[in-house]
């Protein structure tokens, strides 16, 4: 798989009194979160998009490490099947497998 995405980790500060940032090491902002109204949900979306690139690596290797045990007729038409689910939203975030 060739990474298409900035390598972890990524963490999350409080950038300002409305928003968060996600940064990469040295410093390099990912992402920022605003949310108005919310700020449990800022800081809840925030820490999700942080932990992408262990997502990316958990799933990566349910898909590698389970692919034997998968039963599905169709891999892209997941049913229910773990190994397919991590590969489809592999997939749909923009990971080459």
């Amino acid at each position: 798989m060739g990474q298409q995405y900035t390598p972890g980790p990524w963490t999350t500060t409080q950038a300002g009194n409305d928003y968060e940032e996600i940064t990469a090491d040295g410093g390099r902002v990912i992402a920022t979160t605003s949310t108005d109204d919310d700020k449990g949900e800022q800081k809840a979306n925030a820490r999700l998009i942080a932990a992408a690139p262990e997502l990316v690596e958990a799933l990566l290797g349910l898909s590698q490490g389970w692919g034997d045990w998968c039963e599905c007729i169709d891999p892209k038409q997941p049913n229910h099947c773990y190994p397919c689910m991590a590969r489809a939203a592999l997939l749909h975030a923009g990971v080459t497998l």
